[in-house]
């Protein structure tokens, strides 16, 4: 039994240092802010990101366990319109490359369930174009003093295809983001069913232990 003890206890502590180790991880991505957040039972939650025009929106979200695994999701924009709704789902991915409505977008994640609270993972990413706008102003200056067709065309299909890599890029991190949120969810099962497997094993020893007692005792008084 001491083994045993022994063994569960390291199974248990490397289970810990792993979900450590992705969620720091997962929590130093560039340009993305990640946060792990627990809600209560019967709960709603509501964050806010401000925007600007035509900047690039990602949000994306994972319930990690607590409850059936579910969460009611609502994006609305400035003008408190609904542009995203999911009533009853586990994970969930909003983006937009070019924000029309600039101002603060609010983020609603509620808990419906009575008597469980759920833990969920939120990956926001808001890409400013400011440094493309000042791009954009340094090459007019320059072709306001170079006056020539070709330094036009040039630096107009330089800027277009930043633009194409930036937001293909912005998009790669984003589909980077979702793996690695999913693998994190992937762990925490991995934990449960591990957690649920060691406790049915002890109940299991136990129960062979205290049979094995009764049947001895047993036999032994049959035979006095």
């Amino acid at each position: 039994m001491k083994t045993l003890f022994v063994l569960l206890v390291l199974v248990s502590s490397t289970l810990a240092y792993i979900e450590e180790s992705a969620l720091a991880a997962l929590q130093t991505v560039d340009h993305w802010n990640i946060f792990r957040i627990i809600i209560s039972d019967n709960t709603e939650e509501c964050f806010y990101l401000p925007v600007k025009l035509n900047d690039t929106i990602h949000v994306i979200y994972q319930v990690l366990k607590g409850g059936n695994s579910v969460m009611r999701a609502i994006i609305t924009d400035p003008l408190n319109t609904i542009i995203y709704s999911q009533p009853n789902h586990q994970f969930g991915w909003y983006n937009q490359d070019y924000v029309v409505i600039p101002g603060v977008y609010r983020m609603c994640f509620k808990n419906e369930e009575y008597f469980a609270a759920k833990t969920l993972y939120l990956a926001v990413l808001a890409v400013h174009q400011d440094f493309i706008s000042e791009a954009s102003v340094d090459v007019a200056d320059e072709k306001k003093a170079n006056a020539t067709s070709f330094l036009d065309e040039f630096s107009t299909s330089v800027m277009s295809s930043l633009n194409n890599i930036s937001g293909r890029l912005y998009r790669l991190s984003a589909y980077q983001t979702v793996a690695r949120v999913q693998h994190l969810h992937d762990m925490y099962a991995v934990e449960a069913n591990a957690s649920y497997v060691q406790y049915w094993a002890i109940w299991q020893i136990i129960t062979m232990i205290v049979c094995s007692a009764t049947q001895v005792y047993s036999i032994r008084r049959l035979f006095k």
